[in-house]
C-alpha cells in the first residue's frame, strides 16, 4: 500500500506511453575496468568472480539480460553499484522504500535519489509537502510552482534526470521512465529484489475503480456490473474523460487532484495495452461484492494476464541492458517465460553462499 501511494503522487502525462526512441547519445561504458568502481575498499569471497561473469556477459552483444543470484551476505549492492557507476549511465530500481533508503545512505555521493512527491517539503507552506500543498489546488498555480518557486520535488526531479545514476523503487521507477519527460534510455538499468519484477509489471498496468471512489469524485453515479473487459472499456473511457475535465478545476482539494491525476494514467495506460480485442482478453476481470448487499458491485479490477510484452515496453526498452539481482529467483526457465526472454538473451550468475554451514 505504501508504495501504491507514492505512485500515485507523480505527475500525470498528457498522453499514453510512446514507444521508446534513442533521443541522447550515450556515454561510453567502461565495463572493462568494473573493478575499479566497486564502492568498498575490499571485495568479499564470490565477489570478484561475480564481477568477472558480469564484465563478459555486458560485453556480449548477444545478452539483453543478466540474472544475478547470490544468497544473503555476498554483497550485491556493491557489485550493482560497481556496474552501474562503470555503465556511466545507469538507473537502479528497488523492491521497497528500505532498500532504496540502504542505497542512498551508503552511496549518496554516486546516485541522484528519487521519489513521489510526497516525500518532499513544501518550502512555501509550512506543514505541507508538495503532493498535498495548496499549491496543487489550481490548475494555473501546479505549473508555476514547479518553473519559478524553487519546488523541492522537482529540484529532485531535475537532478535525477541529469545524474549519471538515479535511483528509485520499482512502483516510483515505471511511473517515472514512463510518463515524464526527460527520463532517456541509459546503458544500463539494475533491478534489486528482481524477482519481484513480475508483480509490479502487472500492478503497474493494472487499473481499479471501488464505488465509493468513482461517487465521492464525482466520475460516475454507479459501478456498472459488466460481464468482460470489452464491455468495460466505453466506461472506463468516460471515467478518464471525467477525470480529466475536473482536473481543470482551480479550486480542487490536493488529494482528490492526486487521485484523479493517478485515475487519468492509469486509464490511459490500460487503453495503450487493451485497445484492441486481443489485448482486451489478456485481462483478468476481478469484481468484489457488499458483504451485506450483495447485488451490489463494491470494486472492479483489470489485471494482465501475461506481462511479457509489457516488461519489453516499459521496462526493457529503458536501457541497453538490464540486471536483475535477488537471493532467489527460485526457476530460471519460469522466469524467463514471465518476461518474454529467450535462453540466447539471458546470462546468468549463480552464486551459493560463501559462509562456512555452521554461520549460515
Amino acid at each position: 500500500e505504501e508504495e501504491k501511494e507514492e505512485e500515485s503522487q507523480d505527475e500525470a502525462p498528457e498522453e499514453p506511453p510512446a514507444e521508446h526512441e534513442d533521443e541522447v547519445k550515450l556515454p561510453d561504458h567502461d565495463y572493462e575496468n568494473m573493478e575499479d568502481y566497486f564502492p568498498f575498499p575490499d571485495m568479499r569471497s564470490g565477489q570478484p568472480q561475480i564481477i568477472e561473469k558480469l564484465k563478459q556477459y555486458l560485453a556480449d552483444p548477444k545478452i539483453k539480460a543478466i540474472f544475478l543470484e547470490g544468497s544473503t551476505g555476498i554483497g550485491k549492492s556493491g557489485i550493482i553499484i560497481a556496474a552501474a557507476d562503470s555503465s556511466n549511465s545507469a538507473y537502479i530500481a528497488t523492491a521497497n522504500k528500505t532498500l532504496q533508503e540502504q542505497y542512498l545512505r551508503d552511496f549518496s555521493h554516486l546516485l541522484a535519489d528519487l521519489r513521489g512527491r510526497a516525500n518532499y517539503e513544501c518550502r512555501h507552506h509550512s506543514g505541507y509537502n508538495c503532493a498535498n500543498s495548496p499549491c496543487q489546488k489550481k490548475a494555473s498555480t501546479r505549473a508555476k510552482c514547479a518553473k519559478t518557486r524553487g519546488c523541492e520535488y522537482h529540484d529532485a526531479l531535475d537532478a535525477a534526470r541529469i545524474a549519471s545514476m538515479t535511483s528509485f523503487n520499482f512502483a516510483a521507477a515505471l511511473v517515472f521512465l514512463n510518463f515524464l519527460d526527460g527520463f532517456n534510455t541509459r546503458n544500463l538499468f539494475c533491478l534489486d529484489e528482481g524477482h519481484n519484477i513480475v508483480d509490479w509489471l502487472t500492478n503497474f498496468a493494472g487499473l481499479s475503480f471501488t464505488r465509493s471512489e468513482l461517487m465521492n469524485l464525482g466520475l460516475a453515479a454507479d459501478l456498472p456490473d459488466y460481464q468482460s473487459v470489452r464491455y468495460y472499456k466505453k466506461f472506463v473511457y468516460e471515467v478518464k474523460k471525467n477525470a480529466e475535465g475536473l482536473l481543470k478545476d482551480d479550486n480542487l482539494d490536493p488529494d482528490d487532484f492526486n487521485n484523479l491525476e493517478a485515475i487519468v494514467r492509469r486509464s490511459k495506460m490500460f487503453f495503450a495495452l487493451a485497445d484492441t480485442d486481443d489485448g482486451a482478453d489478456n485481462y483478468a476481470l476481478l469484481k468484489e461484492y457488499d458483504k451485506k448487499k450483495t447485488n451490489i458491485l463494491k470494486k472492479v479490477s483489470f489485471k494482465p494476464v501475461v506481462v511479457a510484452q509489457i516488461a519489453d515496453k516499459y521496462l526493457f526498452s529503458k536501457a541497453k541492458k538490464i540486471v536483475l539481482s535477488s537471493a532467489t529467483f527460485l526457476d530460471f526457465s519460469t522466469f524467463m517465460d514471465l518476461l518474454g526472454l529467450d535462453n540466447e538473451e539471458v546470462g546468468i550468475i549463480r552464486i551459493g553462499s560463501v559462509f562456512p554451514k555452521e554461520r549460515r
